[in-house]
């Protein structure tokens, strides 16, 4: 599909509305759930359905972007991507299988630093699309 040519201001207005509300939705309950040092009406399902999607979807955009705007192959992108899948999800049990005895000692510092890094990775990922936007004068294409 061509990219939209002319992207109307509402669409540009409400895009980043809905983009600010995204960014923002989960700072109020991380903030409580520290306070209290309880997760009590966060469902942990909610939270592990996140994290497992995580994996197909970063293999999903991965393959997206090298096929698309890089004109890989398709049986290279999808053999990378898969790579990257596995490595990210050893990752994910590597993480949860150290981190658990530490946690269930008292040591709570180790899954802090997890938790803020991961919150500054998310935010991270937020930034280049404020240089595309910039690049093209403003103006919103593909998100």
């Amino acid at each position: 599909m061509a990219p939209q040519g002319d992207i109307p201001i509402a669409a540009n207005v409400l895009g980043t509305i809905g983009t600010i509300f995204w960014c923002i939705q989960l700072v109020p309950q991380v903030w409580y759930n520290w306070r209290r040092k309880k997760t009590d009406g966060l469902p942990g399902l909610m939270m592990f359905l996140w994290a497992t999607s995580a994996v197909p979807f970063g293999v999903y955009a991965i393959v997206q972007i090298l096929i698309y705007n890089n004109a890989w192959r398709v049986w290279t992108a999808t053999l990378l991507a898969s790579g990257i899948g596995a490595l990210f999800g050893g990752l994910q049990i590597l993480l949860v299988l150290t981190l658990r005895g530490p946690y269930s000692r008292g040591v709570e510092w180790p899954i802090t630093l997890v938790g803020v890094l991961s919150a500054i990775l998310l935010a991270a990922g937020l930034i280049p699309p404020y240089f595309e936007i910039a690049k093209r004068s403003g103006r919103v294409v593909g998100i």
